[in-house]
């Protein structure tokens, strides 16, 4: 930990361990087979994603939106993951939005591989 302390020092951590890598990284690079996926600091990885959780009328379609990596349906229920987040979004959809929850390093290293991986077909 002294080591981290030096400010004209920099380290290369490779690990699984989120909870480790959240702790003590101020960059993080995400890789999945041997592509990068992303790569920010990892205060931006925070502050930009976010899960909306809505609910709506019965027969109101989501629109598609920017930044919008996921979103699962059910009934009138839909949760929308955004690696974007902005407080417009939520004012954009309106008063169906029932919560706005922060994500954890490991939930969004899992979203934002499962959003590469369908963008490139796998």
């Amino acid at each position: 930990m002294e080591v981290l302390k030096d400010e004209e020092r920099t380290i290369l951590n490779s690990s699984h361990n989120t909870v480790d890598v959240e702790r003590i990284s101020d960059r993080i690079t995400f890789i999945d087979r041997g592509r990068l996926v992303d790569s920010s600091d990892k205060e931006d990885f925070l502050e930009r994603w976010r899960r909306i959780q809505l609910q709506l009328p019965a027969g109101t379609a989501v629109p598609d939106l920017p930044h919008v990596v996921s979103k699962v349906v059910d009934g009138q229920f839909v949760t929308l993951t955004t690696n974007h987040y902005s407080p417009d979004l939520v004012s954009f959809l309106g008063t169906g939005v029932r919560e706005v929850q922060r994500m954890s390093l490991e939930e969004i290293f899992v979203a934002n591989v499962m959003y590469h991986r369908e963008l490139r077909g796998l």
